[in-house]
């Protein structure tokens, strides 16, 4: 492993010259992911989708060419699908500025905290939900309601223009019936632990990405899905929780390659 470790990091060592940022990944929840099918499926772009998460770089360079083309009037968009737009091109800003800084984007998407310097850049958001969900009638028995509370933040940015890095970290409260369950083998699923009335489960993704936008490494605690479906992918399933690899992504105009361990 460590073999691999090492020859991994001196390819991408001897032929990244130039840095180059978005390498962070989009995660694989992310709503702007369905615009992305319906694009895809309208032949906007030919980009295989089916292998996820892809990058912030990846994923702003298929927005711009959504309006690349919708400009020079090869695909028409509904005004729906134009606002849709135009809302993931101020969250993609950085990334879409990178590709053609001639590209209007109306607003920047609003972060908690955000700074920026010569030197690199920083993201950082909190971000809550609350859940309930109840199960009543002659189909249950016994009757089910439950309450789910999640909170937790995201960080990404640059250390000194070199190197991308990521963090979510979210922990979920869960109260009401059926929740005496603990579970401490990973094998099962998110470890859960009870104290009280309540049972807590935590979830945590961190990676560093160095390279450049055609060849990378990922070193970290990441989320990955590969094959057709949302739910079911015959290949890697988007349930899996997330694993602790190093990736090393290739990619060459419509090829790509990936090799994690």
């Amino acid at each position: 492993m460590v073999n691999k470790i090492r020859i991994f990091f001196l390819i991408v060592l001897s032929v990244t010259s130039l840095y180059a940022a978005g390498l962070v990944n989009v995660p694989l929840d992310y709503w702007g992911y369905e615009f992305l099918d319906r694009m895809e499926a309208r032949g906007v772009f030919s980009m295989d989708l089916n292998t996820r998460p892809v990058s912030r770089y990846i994923f702003a360079d298929f927005l711009y060419q959504v309006e690349k083309k919708q400009e020079r009037g090869e695909i028409r968009l509904s005004r729906v699908e134009t606002e849709t737009l135009e809302q993931l091109k101020g969250d993609f800003i950085d990334e879409i500025k990178a590709i053609d800084p001639k590209v209007f984007i109306k607003s920047r998407e609003k972060h908690t905290l955000y700074y920026s310097d010569s030197t690199g850049f920083f993201y950082g958001d909190v971000y809550a939900r609350e859940a309930v969900i109840s199960k009543k009638g002659e189909q249950y028995d016994p009757d089910l309601l439950i309450s789910e509370t999640t909170a937790g933040a995201i960080i990404r940015g640059s250390v000194l223009n070199k190197i991308d890095f990521y963090l979510d970290a979210q922990n979920m409260m869960t109260r009401g019936d059926d929740v005496d369950r603990e579970n401490f083998n990973i094998s099962q699923g998110r470890p859960i632990g009870k104290v009280g009335e309540n049972v807590y489960q935590d979830q945590a993704i961190a990676y560093l990405y160095y390279g450049t936008h055609k060849i990378n490494i990922e070193i970290g605690k990441d989320e990955i899905a590969w094959g057709p479906g949302y739910r079911g992918n015959p290949a890697i399933s988007s349930n899996m929780l997330p694993e602790n690899m190093i990736r090393f992504n290739l990619r060459f105009k419509r090829f790509k390659f990936t090799k994690s361990s």
